[in-house]
């Protein structure tokens, strides 16, 4: 729209009911082409169509800059890939190409079918013909585009909150912990007293084996009650390193390890 002597004129822009018809040609082309041409259309998909069509839905009739409109694309694209990638995650789909491709293309042609229903007829005054643009009715007080950012973003969070709680519930957590108290250093012996832990939401069976110097292997075997934690007290060489190693049952690779510094006895530094 341009003004020339107080006359408003409206004049013909670029179809915006394109992207609705590109988008399902790329998802096509990205389930079904060879590799580059995939590879041109899933660009278009993750960085150019979604977010052009958004644009247009959420800032109707709004004036943009050049370098706004530039921006607002790929911004709009990411975005609909990071809360779309979150709430398919949610959902328990799996992110692969065919569900990243019919999430754009799904956002891309919704963003456009809600813009074709914000479009009015040509007001009054302004003759209707081939170059004419429609005329948008005026914007509520509180924009839709608003609305909608502030619903994107609600969900964003109730989503990455969701997904965290899972994520943790799915997650083993074990944890092994050896300390000793100086008071139980026997100085003439050479040992100590280490209080050896074993805890967290999986339960056992585990395998610990502790060593030492001069030979010293212990091995114990552990139970853990479900978000319980397995304690036991064992008398281990105090002028040098202890090692604890935690194994799975069957296995032979220590998946937990940690180690007790020594303490100065006798006949060491």
């Amino acid at each position: 729209m341009s003004t020339s002597g107080g006359t408003r004129r409206y004049r013909a822009a670029v179809p915006a009911r394109w992207p609705a018809v590109a988008a399902p040609v790329a998802v096509a082309v990205v389930l079904l082409g060879p590799a580059v041409p995939r590879v041109v259309a899933g660009l278009a998909l993750a960085l150019v169509l979604p977010g052009l069509a958004l644009r247009r839905a959420l800032f109707p009739g709004r004036a943009l800059s050049t370098v706004e409109r530039w921006l607002l694309v790929p911004a709009l694209s990411l975005a609909t890939l990071v809360l779309g990638g979150l709430a398919l995650y949610a959902a328990g789909v799996p992110l692969h190409r065919t569900a990243w491709a019919l999430l754009t293309g799904a956002v891309t042609v919704a963003a456009v079918l809600v813009r074709a229903g914000t479009a009015g007829p040509v007001p009054p005054g302004v003759p209707a013909g081939p170059g004419t643009r429609a005329y948008r009715r005026p914007r509520p007080a509180v924009p839709v585009s608003l609305l909608a950012a502030a619903a994107l973003l609600a969900g964003a969070a109730w989503l990455s909150v969701a997904s965290a709680r899972a994520t943790d519930a799915a997650v083993a957590v074990v944890e092994l912990s050896v300390v000793s108290n100086p008071s139980t250093v026997d100085r003439v012996a050479g040992t100590r007293t280490a209080v050896l832990a074993v805890g967290g939401n999986r339960p056992g069976p585990y395998q610990l084996r502790v060593s030492g110097p001069d030979g010293y292997v212990r091995a114990l075997a552990v139970r853990v009650a479900p978000g319980g934690t397995w304690r036991a007290e064992l008398v281990v060489p105090a002028g040098e390193r202890v090692t604890a190693e935690l194994f799975r049952p069957g296995t032979a690779v220590a998946f937990r390890t940690v180690y007790l510094a020594p303490v100065g006895v006798a006949g060491t530094g």
